[in-house]
């Protein structure tokens, strides 16, 4: 009789002594009364949970409000700078027989010389704005189109000849540049050629985003100010009000982020981050069990799941508008009881953000289980363990 007593206290009393994943909710309810930060704890059951979900968005909310201005739809016109080259084609008609007696033609070849059509005479933009060209002479060409130079040459050669072709084309961009930096496959200082130079081309011309690349504080350095380029909400939303027109000396910056994650722990597989690249995760989606994607299964479906979340603990460098710490640090924990098979679906319909720890605590069963391989060896336990365990028909 004193074995059998014996036995029992010894099972009662070996749980506590082994591995546990819980979170405390009495030792968190004492912590709440300190003055310094604000803490709440609130279970997530099938009657409150909507009520729950959105007084959470509410105080939790990461969407920015941004005083955007209509896209620049004005029609882009390149304009010459120092150091660009220009293909100048210049013909005339003379009108003088003895040339056309001369010649046996009355066409004259003036820039080039030979009538040469796959071979057009290239001149640089000087560094005091000028183009020099032989017979002509300097002409402004620094901050003009093409089309503009293309008439002065017509005037200046209709002096001479009763009627002039001419033909100016753009042949090396190198007056004009933007430079993307940060957290992309090839930082790059990319030419601005007759084509606008937009965000989204920016990003094509460097290769594209890295991975660790922070999508929401991406910013436009101009001389003596910064534009915030929300990249999330330009490539994944549509919103082409980000899609700013770059201009000559603008650096794209896109600083490297270590905010799109999710931090799993507790009783599962490996505790891990959960890197998101700032796609939405919803809590069922961390916790399904899936060998090929980021996601790490947890033991059992009887466990509780505990989702922390803080606000105001660091401050945020945040170039958003709208976005303003509060007054006093939060923490707030969400606790969900998976024994109850609505609260699966009820998780997938929790959405996640940045910085979320996610806790599930040990099981019953968990439990019980790590205190059989302690007490019986593996050959036996299948037997013992549906007479011992007391949470075999519990859970």
């Amino acid at each position: 009789m004193m074995n059998v007593y014996f036995f029992w206290m010894l099972l009662c009393c070996i749980p506590n002594s082994v591995r546990q994943e819980y979170l405390d909710e009495e030792l968190w309810k004492k912590s709440s009364k300190k003055a310094e930060i604000d803490y709440y704890f609130t279970e997530v059951t099938p009657r409150n949970f909507q009520e729950v979900f959105s007084d959470a968005e509410e105080l939790f909310s990461e969407k920015c409000i941004w005083n955007l201005e209509d896209i620049d739809t004005s029609p882009y016109i390149y304009r010459l700078g120092i150091g660009d080259e220009v293909m100048i084609k210049v013909n005339a008609i003379s009108g003088d027989p003895k040339y056309f007696s001369q010649f046996g033609r009355d066409l004259v070849h003036i820039l080039p010389e030979t009538n040469v059509e796959s071979i057009l005479s290239s001149y640089k933009v000087s560094t005091d704005g000028y183009l020099s060209l032989p017979y002509i002479g300097k002409i402004q060409a620094e901050g003009m189109t093409t089309s503009q130079i293309e008439q002065l040459l017509i005037q200046k050669i209709s002096i001479l000849y009763n009627e002039a072709f001419v033909e100016v084309k753009l042949f090396k961009y190198l007056s004009k540049w933007v430079e993307v930096v940060g957290a992309v496959n090839s930082m790059s200082r990319i030419p601005i050629d007759s084509a606008p130079m937009t965000v989204q081309r920016a990003l094509v011309e460097s290769k594209g985003i890295a991975k660790e690349a922070d999508l929401r504080e991406a910013f436009i350095q101009k001389e003596d100010e910064k534009v915030p380029v929300d990249l999330y909400a330009l490539l994944y939303e549509g919103e082409q009000r980000f899609n700013y027109r770059m201009e000559h000396g603008d650096v794209l910056v896109i600083p490297e982020t270590k905010r799109d994650r999710i931090f799993l722990t507790g009783e599962v597989v490996t505790r891990r981050v959960v890197e998101t690249d700032f796609h939405q995760y919803s809590l069922s989606d961390i916790l399904v069990t899936d060998k090929d994607s980021i996601s790490v299964t947890f033991n059992n479906s009887k466990n509780m799941v505990y989702v922390l979340r803080s606000r105001g603990l660091r401050k945020e460098l945040s170039l958003c508008p709208s976005y303003l710490d509060p007054d006093r640090p939060i923490i707030q924990v969400f606790k969900f009881d998976l024994r109850m098979p609505q609260m699966l679906m009820i998780a997938s319909s929790f959405q996640l953000q940045h910085r979320d720890i996610v806790y599930v605590s040990t099981s019953t069963s968990q439990m019980w289980r790590r205190t059989l391989d302690l007490l019986f060896p593996s050959s036996i336990l299948p037997f013992v363990s549906p007479f011992v365990n007391p949470t075999t028909y519990a859970d």
